[in-house]
């Protein structure tokens, strides 16, 4: 049984208090031409969809730009809409484990709720900064669970092994890979491009070749803004069975560092040796990337080909699909740049 954050709703009073957060919202223009202190915040889309229940995470990259406007306060404010009722809730004080990247979280929240935030910095001397307004909206997922991977510091095997299985569903025959744009296997055997960096990056492989044909991008690529084929570029391959089960999703997070890849694609197929089928209209986008390798959703319930419905054995593949780094989106993706990929999530109507 799913347990809610229960919000003590009874302050319609609130309903006028909040009635210029459900405007448009113009951008914002912090009090700085330049060094502001919030450098980026996560997530970066508009409007992301919860599973009912499950907790939010907001994330912001800031900087004391120096003694003379030391900062005095980092806090998500934040309002929450469950049916008819509006509540402006208490800010909360955001928290940090360094590399000044801070984080505050969201308690989890019944299907229909709509909770509005922004980052707000205070700096002495130098006003107010804050984060353009977005929303999380928690929402009821169709179908069953049918595998899902969600590796933390605690479950993440060591040694680390040459796969990665599901830890939940139906987890036989599962397995989480990377693979290099020659087609050779990252494996246990090569440890420096495998690593665990914190709760919300369960696999990260780092860019240590570069454009070789083991590295992630192939020999062709002289530029940036080059687009890239499945069959020739680096990427996540993701093998299990869905019999029984049709009307297939599939969620994930995905990250990058600085300079890792900018834009991923997604592609399946049946059979190991077979030719892979690309997802038409559909690629994550540098703007949907966040700084600092953190993960959040970027494949939000994508619904896969009738093709894949009660298959004995289905690979998806998600790959980088375009040269451009994510820092900048201007430049080459580089040696040391890494890509990281987290909470996979398969779900389908039982046949």
């Amino acid at each position: 049984m799913k347990k809610y954050f229960i919000l003590p709703l009874t302050a319609v009073a609130f309903l006028f208090t909040f009635t210029a957060c459900l405007e448009v919202e113009p951008d914002v223009t912090f009090p700085h031409v330049s060094d502001f202190a919030i450098r980026s915040v996560t997530p970066a889309q508009p409007n992301v969809n919860v599973e009912e229940g499950e907790p939010a995470v907001i994330s912001a990259v800031i900087v004391e730009r120096d003694t003379i406007y030391p900062i005095l306060s980092r806090v998500v404010e934040w309002t929450v809409r469950i049916g008819e009722i509006t509540e402006v809730q208490p800010a909360i004080e955001m928290t940090t484990e360094g590399n000044n990247v801070y984080t505050v979280t969201i308690p989890g929240l019944p299907a229909g709720a709509v909770v509005y935030w922004r980052v707000v910095v205070t700096q002495e001397g130098a006003g107010i900064e804050e984060s353009p307004l977005r929303t999380f909206t928690w929402i009821e997922l169709g179908g069953e669970l049918i595998a899902a991977w969600h590796y933390t510091m605690d479950n993440f095997p060591y040694p680390r092994p040459s796969q990665l299985p599901a830890t939940s569903g139906n987890v036989a025959g599962t397995s989480l890979k990377f693979y290099y744009a020659d087609g050779t296997y990252a494996g246990q055997a090569d440890p420096v491009r495998v690593a665990l960096r914190g709760d919300d990056e369960g696999r990260r492989m780092v860019n240590a070749e570069g454009i070789t044909a083991a590295g992630w991008l192939p020999t062709r690529i002289t530029g940036t803004n080059q687009d890239v084929g499945v069959e020739e570029s680096a990427g996540w391959v993701i093998t299990l069975s869905t019999t029984g089960f049709e009307n297939i999703t599939f969620s994930a997070y995905q990250g990058a560092g600085n300079n890792g890849p900018a834009f991923y694609r997604v592609a399946w197929r049946l059979d190991a040796t077979d030719a892979w089928t690309v997802i038409p209209d559909f690629q994550v986008t540098r703007d949907q990337i966040n700084p600092q390798d953190m993960l959040h959703p970027t494949i939000d319930n994508l619904a896969l080909p009738a093709d894949v419905n009660n298959q004995a054995f289905v690979q998806v593949r998600v790959w980088i699909s375009n040269s451009a780094r994510r820092s900048d989106g201007a430049l080459l993706v580089q040696n040391g740049g890494n890509s990281s990929i987290n909470n996979i999530v398969f779900r389908g109507e039982a046949q």
